[in-house]
């Protein structure tokens, strides 16, 4: 159980801070006790309310700073995705995101920047799924990168940059 003031991810929501821990909002018969979570990559006003017992929707701990420098350590060596056919590439994408595994993102965005290069080579254009996904998971990535190491959100790309070149 995660207690007020953790960090957690939840899903495809990212990282989330537990604002709170209580009974149900939405109705006082309801015996569950809740999460008040505040996802770090929503808006201001933006509120999750889910049961702490809650089984539909993945919800872990952030990695570790030891975990975090073991995934940057085997970043370069990591594989872009393996996409047999265009048609499974969005499913592909998603089954990656629902993963909520940081080696998964990376992944992920490996054959985004890979598949990038090649439209450049051909002179066409990114889809608007690559783009969405790539984003999506730098997001989630990012977001969970920046607690753990204590890096400015906006500061993660140069960090992660800095310490593959010197890898």
């Amino acid at each position: 159980m995660f207690s007020i003031g953790d960090y957690m991810i939840y899903g495809i929501n990212g990282v989330c801070r537990v604002q709170d821990i209580c009974a149900s909002p939405f109705d006082k018969k309801d015996t569950r006790t809740f999460y008040l979570l505040k996802p770090l990559s929503a808006g201001e006003g933006s509120v999750i309310y889910t049961p702490v017992d809650n089984v539909q929707v993945l919800m872990r701990p952030l990695m570790t700073k030891e975990q975090a420098a073991a995934l940057i350590e085997r970043m370069p060596g990591l594989e872009p995705l393996e996409v047999p056919m265009e048609k499974m590439r969005r499913d592909l994408y998603r089954q990656a995101m629902q993963s909520c595994d940081p080696e998964q993102y990376v992944r992920l965005i490996k054959t985004v920047y890979r598949r990038r290069m090649d439209m450049m080579q051909q002179h066409k254009r990114l889809s608007e799924t690559d783009s969405d996904f790539e984003r999506n998971a730098k997001l989630s990535l990012y977001h969970e990168l920046s607690v753990v190491l204590e890096v400015k959100f906006a500061e993660v790309e140069q960090y992660l940059i800095d310490r593959l070149e010197t890898a």
